[in-house]
């Protein structure tokens, strides 16, 4: 069975149970969806995880556009409406498609950047019967401050924006009250080991801006210390 990093795949001849099986035995986040239909057939505990979902029945039966009326994604109908194009590519041309970059939010609001690969199931009568998509997970190559930018681009309120990025990090319990971004920024170069003064030189301000950042992000604590925090980060 070729691996989902095989240039050569270009189409699966596998139905039922081998098919499912086959999609088990990858670590990727997977689905597989009708082609008729648009409903999804299958999906793995890492396609939940990546849309924030429980169980399978959340997922199962539901087509794109049920799944991104679950999202709490301000541009899921766009997004749907790129998936849909995209399957339908795969169902004409009967090959792998793929997308390198795809940006959403999850039913918790969470960034997800993913590489899109989506591969057609043939049945007997050489007809796309089904597709399977797998989802390559990009943001855990990111760093922290390429992931805060990230949410400032998606969400256009900038309180709205870290408030995510704090659930995404999961810091969120350690604070009574979100973070300004400028805390925010003051607090990742902290869990970089930065000093106030190398902090002040890479945000272009002073010293004492710095050390109020930081004096609120402590005022805002919930029963609990900065290195606390800093460490959980690092």
């Amino acid at each position: 069975m070729p691996s989902t990093t095989d240039t050569t795949l270009h189409h699966l001849k596998i139905s039922g149970n081998i098919l499912f099986d086959f999609a088990d035995s990858l670590q990727e986040a997977v689905d597989i969806k009708d082609s008729q239909s648009g409903k999804y057939l299958y999906t793995n505990q890492q396609n939940l995880n990546l849309h924030a979902l429980e169980q399978s029945e959340e997922m199962i039966g539901k087509t794109a556009t049920g799944l991104g009326d679950l999202s709490n994604d301000p541009n899921h109908v766009s997004l749907v409406n790129k998936i849909i194009s995209i399957d339908q590519e795969v169902i004409t041309h009967k090959k792998v498609c793929r997308d390198n970059k795809i940006t959403f939010a999850n039913r918790l609001g969470t960034i997800q950047v993913i590489e899109l690969v989506k591969t057609p199931v043939l049945n007997e009568q050489e007809e796309v019967s089904a597709i399977m998509t797998i989802s390559h997970d990009l943001t855990k190559k990111m760093n922290h401050f390429e992931r805060l930018e990230l949410y400032k681009n998606h969400y256009t309120k900038k309180s709205i924006a870290v408030s995510h990025f704090m659930k995404h990090l999961k810091i969120e319990p350690f604070f009574q009250e979100t973070l300004t971004e400028k805390e925010m920024i003051c607090l990742l170069h902290l869990s970089h080991k930065k000093t106030y003064k190398q902090i002040a030189a890479q945000t272009f301000t002073s010293i004492k801006t710095i050390e109020t950042h930081i004096s609120n992000t402590i005022s805002k604590l919930n029963k609990t210390t900065l290195q606390a925090v800093i460490q959980f980060l690092q």
